[in-house]
């Protein structure tokens, strides 16, 4: 029988996205369903993540980065930030998420770049807003 933190770990890993609430839906149904004896700590933990999710708790299903746009030669990036002001956030941005353009000789390296960004606080939490070019 599994322990208590081997389901938080295998429910966090596959109810991740709102259209898994109906594969979690599922799993609760047939733990009911079962004959065998079922693990009550499993079925409460799966409850709550079932909670978590539809009563939006989970920030952003557990993603640092959420694609907003996409196309061939640029994407919009959301990005989750742990600072705790603006200036935190704009730090915090440039350190680990800001991509420099790749300067070359030849015409188009394909490579990524910053082309702008916005951080941007919502529900109380600081998020950047980044678009991202590619060299074409």
């Amino acid at each position: 029988m599994k322990t208590l933190e081997e389901w938080r770990e295998i429910q966090k890993r596959s109810i991740r996205w709102p259209r898994d609430l109906k594969v979690a839906y599922v799993m609760l149904e047939a733990m009911k369903d079962s004959k065998q004896s079922i693990n009550r700590d499993a079925v409460v933990t799966l409850k709550q993540r079932i909670r978590e999710i539809t009563k939006g708790i989970v920030d952003e299903f557990d993603s640092k980065e959420r694609i907003l746009v996409e196309d061939c030669d640029y994407y919009v990036s959301k990005i989750a930030l742990k600072a705790k002001s603006r200036e935190e956030a704009e730090e915090e941005f440039r350190r680990e998420h800001y991509i420099e353009p790749y300067h070359s000789w030849y015409d188009c390296t394909g490579k990524p770049f910053t082309r702008s960004h916005k951080v941007v606080k919502q529900r109380g939490k600081w998020f950047a807003v980044h678009h991202v070019s590619f060299d074409m």
